[in-house]
């Protein structure tokens, strides 16, 4: 399954993404949001939040 990243912001920290996804496991599920930067000057993300939502 694919989702979009959805672009939330440009500041002088880097650019900030919101991922928003359905996490399944043979317990349950449940909606996660994932927050990531990409710092500027640098090429790779770093995950500043993760964390489970209502559907």
């Amino acid at each position: 399954m694919n989702e979009d990243v959805i672009f939330q912001k440009n500041n002088e920290y880097g650019t900030h993404y919101n991922m928003k996804f359905l996490l399944k496991t043979e317990v349950g599920e449940s909606q996660i949001i994932a927050a990531w930067i990409v710092r500027s000057g640098e090429s790779f993300p770093r995950l500043t939040s993760c964390y489970p939502v209502k559907k």
